[in-house]
């Protein structure tokens, strides 16, 4: 579950037709850099603490068509600094993010995302 086990994971994902990412996926993978998710992923769910205390991942674009994001999933990612929501999203929740200080949601226009954003004090950049 280092940095280089991680780049062929969305390939991974979207072989195998997974649509839901597991609670605890990658929890406390502080080497964890980047994940990719191929173009067609169908993944639609984040798992609770999917990736939380992943302290090196820095960037992350969820592929289109996720639409949940469950708790903790970001949790304790310090340096994560940019996520990429898709319009997709419909729900998302409250402690998705925490103690995720430095992140950036890029959201879409009048989108759930943004409102999630704008109600649990989160920056955001409009597309």
């Amino acid at each position: 579950r280092d940095s280089s086990t991680s780049r062929g994971l969305g390939d991974v994902y979207k072989r195998q037709g997974i649509t839901s990412l597991p609670d605890f996926a990658f929890y406390g993978c502080s080497a964890l850099e980047t994940v990719s998710f191929a173009e067609g992923s169908r993944l639609t769910t984040i798992g609770g603490s999917a990736f939380n205390g992943c302290t090196s991942l820095k960037e992350l674009t969820l592929p289109q068509g996720v639409k949940t994001i469950y708790g903790n999933a970001f949790r304790g990612c310090s340096n994560l600094v940019s996520v990429y929501l898709p319009d997709t999203v419909s729900y998302i929740t409250g402690g998705a993010f925490r103690d995720c200080g430095k992140v950036v949601l890029s959201v879409a226009y009048n989108s759930y995302a943004k409102q999630y954003a704008i109600s649990n004090g989160i920056a955001y950049v409009e597309r």
